[in-house]
């Protein structure tokens, strides 16, 4: 069906349709490759159980890195960014809202592109990053520079997100320079935390290979993992990309790919 009917389908009609087993409330706890079991936990009692595996595939996503515990992190208009899928999910929002004057936390490829595309419908970025160069690709940090609605505060921390109770929302930021120690506020309506994300592969980590970030390590140009009969899809092995429609073909890549394994296996 299309993407419509499968966000509205219920867990009976996926099996009716798909025969494809759907368990919702469940959380896996752990994998154990030498044994193909996983143990899964059942969140509304505790309950934990195993259930064994023919193939395997790791597809959990990423999830965005908080920041240090800041006062005011969870005022409204204050938003987490992974990556630039959520950047456009913010552009109606943004102008039904009336945020204007914005502040982008960061200095990678999502900072920056968050920063640019928020360039084209606030009235003003400001850039705050705790180092004195950007970490994104040369090209966005020409672009951020020569960006005249975006200002860069460098050597500079968010100490404080500053708002009102009456109405809920934010007022400003009060940022801290690194190297002279002093205190600044900005006024502000809207913040932008971009500092990165990470994959949600903790509890693979004794299982299969990690890279140092913790991506799962696969075979080039495969979904394959160290272990045979598991298999990686998404953002869970892909540091480069992290968009929906990557994850998605590298999806179907893992189905694919687990398929010929179990027609290898029988063979």
């Amino acid at each position: 069906g299309d993407k419509d009917d499968l966000i509205m389908m219920t867990p009976e009609s996926f099996k009716a349709s798909y025969d494809i087993e759907v368990r919702t409330g469940h959380e896996v706890t752990a994998i154990h490759p030498e044994k193909k079991t996983i143990r899964v936990k059942e969140l509304a009692t505790g309950r934990e159980y195993e259930e064994g595996y023919d193939q395997l595939v790791l597809s959990p996503g990423s999830a965005p890195i908080r920041p240090r515990a800041i006062q005011g992190v969870d005022l409204p208009h204050v938003f987490t960014v992974r990556n630039v899928n959520d950047i456009v999910k913010l552009d109606q929002y943004v102008n039904q809202s009336g945020v204007q004057d914005v502040v982008v936390v960061g200095g990678g490829n999502t900072a920056a592109e968050e920063a640019l595309y928020l360039s084209g419908i606030a009235k003003n970025v400001t850039l705050i990053h705790r180092r004195d160069q950007l970490r994104a690709d040369k090209v966005m940090q020409d672009r951020i520079k020569n960006n005249p609605k975006i200002q860069v505060e460098w050597d500079s921390v968010i100490e404080d997100i500053l708002g009102t109770d009456t109405p809920k929302g934010v007022t400003g930021v009060r940022i801290k320079n690194l190297k002279t120690d002093k205190y600044k506020d900005l006024e502000v309506d809207g913040v932008f935390i971009a500092i990165g994300h990470k994959p949600n592969t903790e509890i693979f980590k004794n299982a299969v290979d990690l890279d140092k970030d913790g991506y799962v390590v696969t075979s080039p140009g495969s979904c394959r993992t160290s272990v045979n009969g598991v298999f990686a899809a998404g953002d869970v092995k892909d540091a480069v990309y992290r968009q929906a429609v990557t994850a998605a073909g590298s999806g179907c890549q893992a189905f694919l790919e687990a398929q010929r394994y179990l027609q290898e296996c029988k063979s």
